[in-house]
């Protein structure tokens, strides 16, 4: 069969979902190996991926002038800006990935959108390749509010046509506003500027250089992408035709056997002993610091005097030594520093989340209800307000997120055991059963390159 190269930026649920297709191109009797610049070969080995670390990524590649008056920096800086520009290309470490990718000679390779850089150089190098996306649609097409929205379409003003081109205005603005910011600061030797300059060395295609509607740093229009959620979950649009739902990558067998998930369902077991609930809550990546909803959660299911709250902390000890701390007072609280998230939110009666898109597809397929408090983070509004539309869980506004709104969003969960709840289930279990993700990628390779 094919050799597969899945890149992974390294972020928690990104790469779970890379190691689950890894493992699925596996199964399918390809050769697939997971990459990524940072450094998740226990995650791999405990899942027999094969693994290959790539150079860190260049976060501001291009060297800065030091010292010296501000008037005079500046001058510094505009004097030497090719020069630095050029070595921020080079510091990219693209000769050293060009390298990998002859060594490994893919006949796929799948790109965690985040990449960009990394997608470019295997276009250079005339690799196919395909972008995995873990957001809904992130780029304008009618009748979809910006991903990082929370208007739902044909909701009040801001779902209403001309309140949708408002929300696409505001973010462009916004975006417009931040990249004016940066290139003042950096005189056009920040990281978009710098992975831009490494495509137009390289001759890489236009649309490639994106527009300023997307989340990342580039578009990447008209390149083959497999986005990992559900169709039933996104917003009717015009989709895009280059764009395919393959459905989220979820591992449901892996650890099924270890001490945390017996620990989480003994916590199950307790609470239903007592005529109760567990409640299962889980730490963002990308906002790992205590607080937040947490304590109002904890209170929330505390005065219910009925649901007991897990808490799982992604395998950060220092994340959950401070929640312990702060939730001490609180009865019926457990705080794991990990906690097997599946396996948690199956044995859970209610699970709680951020917006993340991974935490919400995994509540759909167990058939658990979900709370979603958004943090307002990248895509967890505009996964929020999918959310709410498609009634496939009780969305809480975090502004307004009170004790007493927490009680009565678990209540309402708990409630809405029925309803559309197991038929979206079903609908996300048949991407797995129905192999939408291994036929894409047997598409894929037959494909004119």
């Amino acid at each position: 069969m094919a050799r597969v190269l899945v890149l992974t930026s390294g972020l928690t649920g990104m790469t779970l979902a890379a190691v689950e297709a890894c493992r699925r191109l596996a199964a399918d009797g390809h050769d697939a190996v997971l990459a990524s610049p940072t450094d998740v070969s226990d995650l791999a080995s405990e899942r027999c991926v094969p693994f290959t670390r790539l150079a860190p990524i260049a976060w501001d590649p291009a060297p800065q002038v030091e010292g010296g008056g501000r008037v005079g920096r500046k001058l510094s800086e505009f004097r030497t800006r090719s020069e630095r520009l050029r070595l921020g290309v080079r510091r990219l470490g693209m000769d050293a990935f060009v390298e990998v990718v002859r060594d490994l000679r893919p006949d796929l390779a799948l790109v965690d959108l985040e990449l960009d850089e990394h997608a470019i150089a295997l276009d250079h190098l005339g690799v196919r390749t395909a972008m995995l996306s873990q957001w809904f649609e992130h780029v304008k097409r009618a009748g979809l509010p910006p991903l990082q929205s929370s208007a739902v379409p044909g909701r009040g003003a801001r779902g209403t046509r001309v309140g949708l081109e408002f929300e696409w205005a505001r973010t462009r603005a916004r975006r417009i506003a931040q990249l004016v910011r940066i290139w003042s600061r950096y005189l056009g030797t920040d990281r978009r500027s710098v992975v831009r300059e490494y495509a137009r060395r390289v001759g890489a295609r236009t649309e490639r250089l994106g527009r300023l509607d997307g989340l990342g740093l580039l578009t990447h229009g008209g390149v083959p992408t497999l986005s990992m959620t559900a169709a039933e979950l996104e917003f009717p649009h015009d989709a895009r035709p280059e764009r395919q739902h393959v459905g989220p990558m979820i591992d449901v067998g892996s650890n099924l056997d270890s001490d945390a998930v017996r620990e989480v369902e003994r916590l199950a077991r307790a609470a239903a002993e007592r005529g109760g609930e567990l409640v299962y809550a889980g730490v963002s990546t990308r906002n790992a610091g205590a607080g937040g909803v947490l304590p109002a959660l904890a209170r929330a299911c505390a005065r219910s005097g009925r649901r007991d709250l897990l808490i799982g902390a992604g395998g950060r000890p220092d994340v959950a030594a401070r929640l312990r701390a702060e939730l001490e007072r609180i009865p019926r609280v457990t705080v794991l520093d990990w906690a097997p998230q599946f396996a948690a939110i199956r044995a859970a009666d209610v699970a709680v989340n951020h917006g993340g898109v991974h935490a919400i597809h995994e509540a759909l397929l167990a058939e658990t209800p979900q709370v979603v408090v958004s943090e307002g983070v990248v895509d967890q509004d505009g996964c929020a307000a999918r959310v709410s539309h498609h009634g496939a869980g009780v969305v809480v506004d975090r502004r307004r997120a009170s004790d007493q709104a927490l009680e009565d969003a678990l209540a309402l969960a708990s409630s809405r055991r029925g309803g559309r709840l197991p038929e979206l289930s079903r609908a996300v279990a048949r991407y797995r059963t129905d192999r939408v993700f291994e036929r894409a990628i047997a598409s894929l390779l037959v494909e004119p390159g």
